[in-house]
């Protein structure tokens, strides 16, 4: 994972297992970090990993299935698509692999203007 994939306000999954918001980035000559706090508290990047997209996710995060004539479907929310193969795997506009929530965070934000 790199600072270029994150934005504040996405979620992250720290190497204990720790679900963290990114209230800040912090880039430097050394190394490269994540605020996670209003107080200050931060992680190394190296220590952090994406969520992995589950459909328990898109539930929760309002989403709603819809099957094509072809048994392939997409998860909808506010004029936002996302497929999903027949693999499970999810893209955002065939273009886009969605493999972790902070990658669906951020196309929802790009596409939509607002968080998710």
């Amino acid at each position: 994972m790199t600072l270029e994939e994150l934005r504040i306000g996405n979620k992250v999954l720290a190497d204990d297992g720790e679900v963290l918001n990114v209230y800040g980035l912090v880039r430097t000559t050394n190394t490269n970090c994540i605020v996670h706090s209003a107080g200050g508290l931060f992680t190394y990047l190296e220590n952090i990993v994406g969520i992995e997209l589950t459909i328990e996710m898109l539930i929760n995060y309002d989403f709603t299935y819809h099957e094509e004539k072809n048994h392939e479907g997409y998860w909808a929310k506010d004029n936002f698509i996302l497929y999903e193969d027949f693999d499970g795997k999810f893209s955002w506009d065939c273009l886009v692999d969605v493999i972790y929530l902070h990658q669906l965070q951020n196309c929802y934000h790009d596409f939509i203007g607002a968080e998710l």
